[in-house]
């Protein structure tokens, strides 16, 4: 029951569960992603019941924005280990407009 709700919850559009299934199963296959989302379902509540905050739905952008930052501070320490001073400054962002969706 679990991997199904799991498949389920993977297919929904802009939503925390889909965004990382999208990008997995291209890698792994469609079942791989679905238990991985299925881990991802059984691991919220636990982090919930720890740490005593309730849910909250991130959206499908979430997942981007981390992988963004994770992609920085990897690029960055490999950067530092060759001996660069790395400083980073975001770059201008240009117009998108509305009818353009960045994920989804």
């Amino acid at each position: 029951m679990l991997v199904q709700t799991a498949n389920a919850a993977a297919r929904t559009r802009h939503s925390a569960l889909s965004a990382p299934s999208h990008q997995s199963v291209a890698r792994r296959g469609n079942t791989r992603a679905v238990v991985a989302v299925a881990h991802r379902m059984l691991v919220i509540p636990s982090h919930m019941l720890t740490t005593g905050e309730s849910y909250r739905e991130k959206g499908g952008n979430a997942f981007l924005e981390w992988d963004r930052k994770y992609a920085e501070r990897r690029t960055t320490r490999q950067l530092e280990r060759l001996g660069y001073q790395v400083t980073l400054t975001p770059a201008q962002i240009a117009y998108l407009p509305s009818s353009i969706r960045v994920c989804g």
